[in-house]
């Protein structure tokens, strides 16, 4: 799986983050996104999944496996991503299965 060091560094740079503040996000060092970004490095799975979070997009599309930065709702559940009962209409469907002793009140 190639990890594309260009959305990387646009990501980054639409957000307004220096690589300090994307470090201070994450686990990771500055050191450590500049390799990223200058194709020096590949980050591991963990760092991968932080940088889709801090960054807002999906891992997927870090590794080139998607142009969407962030997959629909619609797609996620046609490609198998989401439980079969969420990928029903409504989110009170999601939960209507759910024993009353697991649900939390807020």
């Amino acid at each position: 799986m190639p990890f594309r060091a260009d959305r990387l560094l646009r990501l980054r740079s639409r957000a307004r983050l220096t690589q300090q503040q994307l470090a201070d996000k994450t686990s990771a060092t500055q050191r450590a996104i500049s390799h990223w970004e200058r194709e020096a490095r590949v980050p591991t799975a963990n760092n991968l999944a932080e940088l889709a979070r801090a960054l807002n997009c999906s891992a997927d599309y870090l590794l080139d496996l998607t142009d969407e930065r962030i997959p629909s709702l619609g797609r996620m559940s046609n490609e198998g991503y989401l439980p079969e009962r969420i990928q029903q209409p409504g989110l009170a469907h999601a939960f209507r299965d759910l024993p009353v002793d697991r649900v939390r009140k807020f």
